[in-house]
């Protein structure tokens, strides 16, 4: 597609939604962009390398389907400092975390 003076014009990103959670032995990550699944997959990786992963994983998801990640939500996992992805996330990738926990009826994970 061309502009004006026949330069070409780049699509601007559609926004897209990512889901997080960590497992003992990698995590699992979904994208969802204009209603429709990007990608679902599960990733090894191990607890100190997660958050690393988690952010490449993002990044190459981003460039892959030419969308703008909005929104990640990050299931708590114990031992895994998913408040530090989340401001690494927001800070420096000007993405939203969302900090979820998996509780039960009366609190019980």
């Amino acid at each position: 597609m061309a502009g004006k003076n026949n330069l070409p014009v780049k699509e601007l990103p559609k926004a897209a939604y990512a889901g997080v959670t960590v497992s003992d032995s990698g995590f699992f990550g979904a994208i969802i962009g204009e209603g429709l699944p990007l990608a679902c997959k599960e990733y090894q990786a191990t607890v100190p390398a997660i958050s690393k992963k988690i952010v490449s994983w993002l990044s190459q998801m981003k460039r892959l389907h030419n969308v703008k990640i909005v929104g990640v939500g990050l299931v708590e996992k114990e031992g895994w400092q998913r408040e530090r992805l989340g401001a690494a996330l927001w800070l420096k990738h000007d993405i939203v975390p969302h900090l979820l926990s998996l509780v039960g009826p009366k609190g019980n994970k």
